[in-house]
């Protein structure tokens, strides 16, 4: 009777293993597989009129992002076909507050492009984000 019983809760305990450990590897992955995408393609100390960041590839992009000194730039940041600065612009945002981004590309490859494009000031640390299906 107590081997059967032993037996019965090894079988339940191995059971709710099997379940969590599942779980945890189609929670995990997809997680990380996420945050590893992330790729910085632009950075400087001296943000000013004339920087250009661009991707050297054309693919899907989750977002596109641009960090730099709040209220100093207005910075763009943008998808185009073509990677040549300002041109063949898909879709594009700007901002004179720090962390302005754009969202998914849909179906498109395109490259991710970063700039300032007005200023009111000169210097700072920048850089420009984006990432990768």
């Amino acid at each position: 009777m107590i081997g059967a019983v032993a037996r019965a809760w090894s079988s339940r305990r191995l059971g709710r293993i099997v379940v969590v450990a599942s779980l945890l590897l189609l929670i995990v992955p997809p997680s990380l597989a996420y945050g590893w995408t992330r790729r910085r393609y632009g950075s400087g100390t001296d943000a000013r009129i004339g920087i250009y960041a661009v991707t050297n590839g054309q693919y899907q992009r989750v977002y596109n992002a641009a960090y730099f000194p709040s209220g100093g730039f207005l910075w763009r940041v943008s998808y185009n076909f073509s990677g040549a600065q300002g041109a063949d612009e898909y879709s594009y945002n700007q901002s004179w507050n720090s962390g302005v981004s754009l969202g998914s590309t849909g179906p498109f490859n395109t490259y991710a492009q970063c700039y300032p494009v007005s200023s009111r000031a000169f210097g700072g640390a920048w850089n420009c984000d984006t990432t990768i299906p």
